[in-house]
């Protein structure tokens, strides 16, 4: 894309469908290495559901410091996704405020919690930004809205754990009509901030039934590096403002008889009915796909490559 390779051909080459498959084999057991929830976790319901911790130990609350002399207050932003010990993908726009862009010492992150303002959780880890990534192909549109935000180190634990990233074997023909995950700190179903993570099934649809429904809106936004998902205008569940970044997540199941859960979309945009700036839960919402961009967040997240594997 625009001359800029976004999977080597050596990934390439070596990434099949079965390489989906990412436990860790030895003499006496497979062990998962991403994608796994240690810990019980609740059962969604067709409204958003809150979370407890644990449940998507991935996700990641992305918190920003005012621009001023005055206040080192910091903000909930965005959402995110932990898919190394050093690194979460989340969305362009979220590294981008007032039309800035916002540099890495003005940005924490939060994660293995359920409440990004309970301070005192179980299994909360706060890190500071060390740097902050933006893909070269940004320009405010879903093609290319990614950012990889690296930390000094996470500590792997029941309530952290990375995301499988999908691989570059992609095409959006499988993924049509699947039902598929996405969570987040945004507003609740009274549109109000929320504080608490929910979660929420969401059905993936092609391209031509969201343009149908708003082509102002999506025409633009639909190709082969993005896809729409949601359940249109008799539904809202959809995510809402403060949901972006977080991930569009799929299970795959694995050799040892258990689930994966795999990172195949970052929330890029959502729909805005005419006359009002934020979310309508009506709308589709626009994702980016990761699975073109692999060989770029594999390349900046200290991703080692077996097969799509995190060692």
């Amino acid at each position: 894309m625009n001359n800029i390779t976004l999977c080597s051909a050596d990934i390439k080459k070596t990434q099949t469908v079965e390489s989906l498959d990412v436990t860790k084999k030895d003499e006496k057991y497979q062990k998962h290495i991403c994608g796994r929830r240690s810990l019980d976790h609740t059962e969604l319901v067709t409204v958003r559901t809150e979370a407890k911790a644990g449940d998507w130990p991935w996700h990641v609350a992305i918190l920003i410091k005012d621009n001023t002399n005055t206040t080192n207050n910091l903000s909930y932003y965005c959402g995110g996704n932990i898919v190394s010990k050093t690194a979460i993908v989340t969305a362009g726009h979220c590294v981008i405020k007032d039309g800035i862009r916002v540099t890495a010492d003005r940005i924490t992150v939060v994660a293995g919690i359920n409440n990004h303002k309970d301070v005192w959780q179980i299994g909360r880890q706060t890190l500071p930004v060390k740097e902050v990534v933006l893909h070269p192909n940004y320009d405010n549109q879903a093609t290319s809205d990614l950012a990889i935000l690296k930390v000094d180190s996470f500590t792997y634990t029941a309530y952290v754990q990375p995301i499988c990233i999908w691989g570059p074997v992609y095409g959006k023909e499988n993924l049509i009509g699947r039902q598929a995950t996405v969570v987040g700190f945004g507003h609740d179903v009274d549109n109000n901030p929320s504080d608490v993570l929910r979660a929420s099934y969401i059905m993936v649809q092609n391209d031509t039934t969201c343009i149908n429904y708003s082509p102002g809106v999506y025409a633009n936004l639909l190709n082969e590096f993005t896809f729409c998902a949601g359940y249109g205008p008799t539904s809202g569940n959809n995510p809402r403002n403060g949901d972006s970044g977080g991930g569009l997540v799929v299970p795959v199941m694995q050799l040892d008889h258990k689930v994966s859960w795999f990172l195949r979309g970052v929330l890029s945009k959502c729909g805005v009915a005419p006359g009002h700036t934020e979310c309508d839960p009506r709308f589709y919402v626009v994702y980016t796909d990761v699975g073109p961009h692999y060989g770029w967040i594999f390349h900046h997240s200290g991703l080692k490559f077996r097969t799509n594997v995190l060692y």
